[in-house]
């Protein structure tokens, strides 16, 4: 219990530095926005090559992540379908919605919250892969080919880096693809995968200065989440209909899935137990960051994780009572 509880005070205390800077007037919205940027486009990628480099790739083969793949394909669709049918979102709009179930926050709370729920941290580990190498990449993809079809206009914050909108209105699928390969999440990822199928080390000279930025990730992302919660709009100001159901699929339906898969596959009862808790991890936080960087969805996706991170506490205490 002492691990949960020191997770969730240390995302409270990050967060209520950013609101308090805020609030004194020292931190504006400029700097959280300047902040995002360069957790986006430096610290994320310095730490997906230290995570992914590290990892056993391995690990994405099992039952229980087959189980957790399949609930996160489920609750992904279960949100995009209706974003995009019913709500009319555009492309990067449904993709943001989807994420906030399809990526969950694995590693500051998934590792107390599992080691609590089944004295087990490895549990987290195929969610943690099957995100950082598949659904991540995937999600990127499709905003990057977003923004390279609608050149940047309105979509992020490229347009302030001297990118020709009409120009880019008109490229090919040659310049989206070189668009979405030079993401730096992608390519963070991409030299991750390298190492890990490999067996490759950094230098230190290189391998020291990555982990300083990667460690920085977590801190940045939430000092700037709690300067929007003080200066952006109120929670629920967008509408409650989206939060809710997205919430709705996070910490029950998802769960359900993964259960239910869990069950088919003939997995015994603490490994279901594993695959349930895994699954309803509330929001990561960084969809907040990736919101911003292509400019749409960013309330959504702060009302989103705000709130499937305060229910998930009493959820996975449920879920580890009814199954544990």
């Amino acid at each position: 219990m002492t691990g949960v509880l020191d997770a969730f005070g240390t995302i409270g205390v990050l967060i209520g530095a950013g609101a308090l800077l805020a609030h004194l007037g020292i931190v504006d919205l400029g700097v959280q926005r300047a902040l995002s940027t360069v957790v986006f486009w430096v610290a994320v990628p310095a730490l997906l090559v230290g995570v992914v480099g590290a990892a056993d790739l391995g690990d994405i083969v099992s039952g229980a992540a087959l189980a957790q793949l399949l609930a996160v394909v489920v609750a992904s669709l279960l949100v995009a379908v209706p974003a995009r049918l019913i709500l009319r979102r555009d492309l990067v709009s449904t993709t943001v919605a989807a994420s906030l179930v399809g990526f969950v926050n694995a590693i500051n709370l998934g590792l107390p919250l599992a080691i609590f729920a089944l004295d087990d941290p490895t549990v987290v580990v195929p969610m943690v892969l099957i995100q950082l190498v598949l659904v991540q990449p995937l999600m990127i993809t499709v905003l990057e080919v977003s923004r390279a079809r609608r050149g940047g206009a309105g979509e992020s914050r490229e347009q302030g880096r001297g990118a020709d909108a009409a120009k880019a209105r008109g490229a090919g699928p040659v310049r989206a693809a070189l668009q979405t390969l030079a993401n730096p999440m992608l390519l963070g990822t991409a030299v991750g995968i390298v190492l890990s199928a490999t067996g490759w080390e950094l230098p230190t000279t290189i391998d020291t200065p990555l982990s300083m930025l990667g460690d920085m990730t977590i801190p940045a992302i939430l000092v700037a989440f709690g300067i929007s919660l003080r200066l952006g709009p109120r929670i629920g100001e967008g509408g409650w209909a989206e939060v809710a159901w997205i919430t709705v699929v996070k910490l029950v339906l998802m769960p359900a899935v993964g259960v239910g898969v869990a069950l088919a596959l003939g997995l015994d009862r603490t490994a279901t137990l594993g695959v349930a808790v895994v699954c309803a991890l509330p929001a990561a936080q960084n969809i907040f960051v990736i919101a911003g960087e292509y400019g749409r969805g960013e309330q959504l996706a702060r009302d989103g994780i705000v709130v499937t991170t305060v229910l998930s506490f009493p959820a996975i205490l449920g879920i580890a009572a009814v199954l544990g």
